[in-house]
């Protein structure tokens, strides 16, 4: 019998408060077990640099996988992504 897959997780920050929200998405997300992927955009990190204490690195450190803005390539963009 073949193991499940961890659930996965795709949490996309644009800004605004969506920083915090995103956040915290990605920690419920690793207590529960699940992989997550993080995208990052330039206006989100200039929230965070505003709004919070963290660095990008720490808030990327709440996600398993980081994927570039932009990276139109990357597995989560596209439609046949499980």
């Amino acid at each position: 019998m073949t193991k499940p897959e961890r659930p996965r997780l795709v949490v996309g920050i644009s800004g605004a408060s969506g920083v915090a929200y995103g956040l915290r998405a990605l920690d419920a997300c690793r207590e529960l077990g699940g992989e997550s992927h993080l995208i990052f955009s330039k206006a989100a990190a200039l929230t965070l640099a505003q709004e919070t204490t963290l660095s990008l690195a720490q808030a990327q450190g709440h996600a398993d996988v980081i994927h570039k803005v932009g990276d139109v390539g990357a597995a989560v963009a596209s439609g046949s992504s499980l």
